[in-house]
C-alpha cells in the first residue's frame, strides 16, 4: 500500500542540557513549552522568530528536513518552514505516494504553509492527469483499471462512429453507443475538435473518474487518446432510468 505523508503545521519545544549545544540530536531534559508535549503552532513559532529580531533566523537542515531554531538560552525547536513542506510535497510525488495529509491547518502564519503545499498539490495533480493520460505507467494496486483502448477498437465498436450508433451531443463532444469485441456494450465520449475547452474537461474527468469509482455511479473503462484524440469509453446503460438503478423502481 502507498503511504500518504504527514505535514504538521506545528513544531515543538525542547528544553536543552546544554545550551551551547543546538544542532541536530541535541540532549533535551524535556518539552519546553506550556503545553504538556512541548507542541507549538507555526504561527506562534514565526511570531516568537520575529519578535526575537530579524538577525535571528531559522536552520534548515535538508538531511533530515526540518528547520530548527534556539530561542532565549536553552530552548531548541524544530519545525517545518516553507523549504521542509516542499521538499516532502516533492517526495511524496516523487515517490508515487497516495498524497500528503496537511493538519492543524489553522496554526499557519498568513497562509504561508498552506501555498507552499498547495502548489505542490497542484504539481502533483497535473503529474498525475499527464501519467494517466499518456498511459506512461501502468495503475497500481487499488487504483481504477482503467484500459488503453486503440482507435481501431473504438472505431470498430461504434461503427466508425456512424450517425446510428450517435446517442446524443454535448459540450465534450458526441457520444456514441458501441460493442467490443467480447460483446460488451460501451459509451463513448469523443472530444469535438471544435471545443475550446474540451482538453481541459478530458484532463478533469481522467483524474476525478479515477477516483470516483461506486456502484451508483456509471462505470468507467478506460481511454483512447491515440491519433491525437481524447475519448472516454463508460459502460453502456440503455432505457433505464437513474431511479431503476438506485432503487430498483
Amino acid at each position: 500500500d502507498k503511504l500518504v505523508l504527514g505535514l504538521p503545521y506545528h513544531g515543538y519545544a525542547w528544553a536543552l542540557v546544554n545550551g551551547s549545544d543546538s544542532g541536530i540530536n541535541s540532549v533535551a531534559f524535556g518539552p519546553d513549552h506550556n503545553s504538556d508535549d512541548g507542541s507549538i503552532g507555526y504561527s506562534g513559532i514565526k511570531y516568537l522568530i520575529r519578535k526575537s529580531g530579524y538577525d535571528v533566523g531559522a536552520v534548515y537542515n535538508s538531511t533530515y528536513v526540518v528547520n530548527y531554531w534556539k530561542f532565549g538560552r536553552s530552548t531548541w525547536i524544530n519545525f517545518d518552514d516553507m523549504k521542509a513542506i516542499k521538499a516532502k510535497v516533492s517526495y511524496a510525488k516523487v515517490k508515487g505516494l497516495l498524497g500528503y495529509n496537511a493538519f492543524q491547518i489553522a496554526n499557519d502564519d498568513n497562509w504561508v504553509l498552506s501555498q507552499a503545499g498547495l502548489l505542490g498539490a497542484l504539481k502533483m495533480s497535473v503529474s498525475l492527469i499527464r501519467t494517466k493520460i499518456s498511459g506512461e505507467r501502468k495503475h497500481e494496486n487499488g487504483d481504477p483499471n482503467l484500459q488503453a483502448f486503440t482507435f481501431a477498437t473504438i472505431k470498430a465498436a461504434t461503427n466508425n462512429f456512424s450517425n446510428e450508433n450517435k446517442l446524443g451531443e454535448g459540450g465534450y463532444g458526441p457520444v456514441y453507443k458501441g460493442e467490443l469485441l467480447n460483446g460488451q456494450e460501451i459509451a463513448v465520449k469523443r472530444l469535438s475538435r471544435s471545443s475550446n475547452q474540451g482538453l481541459e474537461e478530458f484532463k478533469n474527468e481522467v483524474n476525478l473518474t479515477a477516483k470516483l469509482q461506486h456502484v451508483n455511479l456509471v462505470r468507467v473503462l478506460g481511454i483512447c487518446t491515440e491519433n491525437e484524440e481524447k475519448m472516454l469509453v463508460y459502460e453502456l446503460m440503455l432505457n433505464k432510468s437513474l431511479d431503476f438503478y438506485l432503487y430498483g423502481k
